[in-house]
């Protein structure tokens, strides 16, 4: 987005001069009057009288439940992860740790990440429990590829029971358009 794009964006917001959203933006449902975006003032105006819009309890209290069991079932891995490499020394509380400590430092520092610094997080964690720095990285390495591996068997099983779901998607795809030398090999 350029900075003349994000002026008026920002002024739209406001209820300025640009009283509706430049062409760029109206054809997307995000910056419509029902989309999401809106004049701050006047949304924060209509939702502080909700008490339920902030927190939403009854969905917290699936999620968190949700994401507490994949945690610990991910730090188990890690910890077998760890016997399997020969480090017997690494209690399962300290694998825990380590993989709970790995993600927060990737949602603490605020860099985009993909591969790096979850795995620099989880490395110093094991070092600081005592593990050999290669030991360490070879187990942060390996538990990321045990996790992409996994994505996609999963992946794999999902495509699998819904089939007529993926070949429905894959039959209704745009086509791609003819370059124009294939254009004129077909005229």
């Amino acid at each position: 987005m350029s900075a003349w794009e994000r002026g008026q964006l920002a002024r739209w917001g406001r209820g300025g001069q640009a009283a509706r959203a430049p062409r760029t933006f109206a054809r997307q449902r995000l910056f419509t009057d029902r989309g999401p975006v809106r004049s701050a003032p006047a949304h924060v105006g209509r939702r502080s009288g909700d008490r339920r819009a902030p927190g939403r309890p009854r969905l917290l209290l699936v999620v968190t439940p949700l994401c507490a069991v994949y945690l610990v079932i991910a730090g188990i891995g890690l910890h077998v992860i760890t016997h399997g490499l020969g480090l017997a020394n690494v209690t399962l509380g300290q694998a825990l740790a380590v993989y709970f400590f790995s993600p927060a430092i990737g949602l603490i520092i605020p860099i985009p990440v993909d591969l790096g610094l979850t795995e620099l997080g989880g490395v110093g964690a094991l070092l600081v429990i005592g593990v050999n720095r290669n030991a360490a990285v070879g187990v942060m390495l390996l538990n990321r590829v045990l996790s992409i591996v996994a994505a996609l068997l999963i992946a794999l099983v999902a495509m699998a029971f819904l089939r007529d779901e993926l070949r429905a998607v894959l039959r209704d795809r745009p086509r791609r358009a003819p370059r124009p030398r294939e254009r004129a090999e077909q005229a």
